[in-house]
């Protein structure tokens, strides 16, 4: 009879195990993570090779339905036509000027609601349903090869030239319509902006009090950043004065919009193919989203500090909540390789609860010692308010090596486990944002030499 009751209690815990699974895939799911062409749009990245592309999207209150994913379709047709009719422009300008004097506004215009009206093709390539933001993102495709056809026919003029002489009231339209997408781009640029100037706000810190290696490596990123924040005032100015209608310069405010797109692509390419770049770009992305959860780590010597070989190191971290922490000591082995360890918490160190408000010191052992490879090195942490799912963490270091900054944020990412420590590893990468729990991470570098 006990045996029995045993094997009941036994198999009551089993039980309680799958449903909490079941229960927490279900809620994991329900919040899936943003496809990678979502990202890369909003990173100002994405390349489709071979393809023109449009990505939009359409928010909802409660449920979706079929008039929100026809507005997010539509939206995003008109992205596509937008940046089609911008590619053109120049060709057709002249082409068209030679036709008649038309006002360069209306020529932009007419381009954009010719698209609309001539291009076939266009194929719905993907969509994703943002459940945690209520929005509804789309994305459809038209072959370049097909596009660039279309456009050089006879048809695609003759068109054109019907919008410029007999459509005033559709060219005055599509002009709205084209204040609408550059104030879209507007924000998203505005908004991309700000979180570029927080992360190079840490960014200039360690940049001015840091080894000259470091400097010299970053310096022509951080001139790029300044020529942005001189752009953007600029073009901001311009862009008030059309939507106010004080100004008839759209081309021109088109092709300022154009150039602030092309410096932005260049900057945030740079950032996504540097491992501190990446890793301090998404530090700045969990403060924004956790805005009081906040977690920070630095060397005992400051930022950027110089450390030689054999030497014994510390790292402080400070944080405003309890929590648990996970440090990944990243060192440089070539500029497109990197091997990571994790280094705390370690068979001498496994304790890694840390109390808000105090300073908590890793290294405390002094088992930390400075080895080869050699250079700029990056150690980052990550924080949650429930234990890792950290397997042999306390007994055992775990090495990689790894070719992208993407790796990176893979292998410092984070899990959960449950209360009774039943291990769920529901979220891998640290690219993905946690569905189930609140994060802070925070990444510091330094210099190491031989002696």
């Amino acid at each position: 009879m006990k045996l029995q009751k045993n094997m009941n209690q036994t198999m009551i815990k089993k039980i309680f195990v799958i449903i909490l699974i079941v229960e927490l895939l279900l809620l994991g799911s329900a919040f899936s993570q943003a496809p990678n062409w979502v990202n890369d749009f909003e990173n100002g990245t994405l390349n489709i090779p071979g393809m023109y592309h449009g990505i939009n999207f359409a928010e909802y209150s409660e449920q979706l339905d079929y008039d929100v994913m026809n507005t997010a379709k539509k939206r995003a047709m008109d992205d596509l036509c937008y940046q089609l009719s911008v590619m053109i422009q120049s060709d057709f300008k002249e082409k068209i000027s030679q036709k008649g004097d038309f006002d360069q506004n209306e020529i932009t215009s007419a381009l954009f609601i010719t698209s609309h009206l001539v291009l076939s093709g266009v194929t719905e390539k993907d969509k994703w349903d943002d459940k945690r933001n209520h929005r509804f993102w789309i994305l459809i495709v038209i072959d370049k090869s097909s596009a660039d056809q279309q456009v050089q026919e006879n048809q695609f003029m003759q068109q054109v030239l019907t919008q410029l002489t007999q459509k005033q009231n559709e060219i005055y339209a599509g002009m709205e319509t084209i204040k609408e997408i550059l104030q879209s781009q507007m924000q998203k640029q505005n908004d991309k902006l700000g979180q570029l100037f927080d992360m190079f706000q840490s960014f200039d810190g360690l940049f001015k009090s840091s080894d000259q290696k470091i400097q010299n490596k970053y310096s022509s990123l951080h001139n790029d950043l300044q020529q942005i924040r001189k752009d953007w005032s600029s073009f901001s100015n311009d862009y008030q004065l059309v939507q106010q209608a004080q100004s008839n310069k759209l081309d021109q405010v088109i092709a300022q919009n154009q150039k602030m797109v092309q410096l932005f692509q260049n900057v945030m390419t740079t950032v996504n193919n540097d491992y501190l770049l990446t890793l301090m770009n998404e530090d700045v992305q969990q403060d924004k989203q956790n805005k009081d959860f906040k977690i920070r780590i630095e060397s005992e010597r400051g930022p950027g500090a110089v450390y030689y070989e054999s030497e014994p190191i510390q790292f402080y971290v400070y944080a405003n909540q309890d929590c648990y922490i996970k440090v990944t000591y990243l060192a440089s082995m070539t500029d497109n390789q990197i091997k990571g360890v994790q280094l705390f918490p370690n068979m001498f160190e496994p304790n890694n609860y840390v109390k808000k408000g105090q300073r908590f010191i890793v290294g405390q052992s002094k088992k930390l010692i400075i080895l080869p490879p050699f250079g700029v090195d990056i150690v980052t942490v990550v924080a949650s308010r429930k234990p890792f799912p950290l397997k042999n963490a306390k007994t055992t270091s775990v090495e990689k090596q790894m070719h992208s900054p993407q790796d990176v944020l893979a292998y410092r990412g984070i899990g959960f486990a449950s209360d009774n420590q039943t291990q769920f590893n529901f979220n891998p990468l640290g690219n993905q944002k946690q569905s189930i729990e609140q994060m802070a991470s925070n990444t510091c570098v330094i210099v190491t030499q031989k002696r």
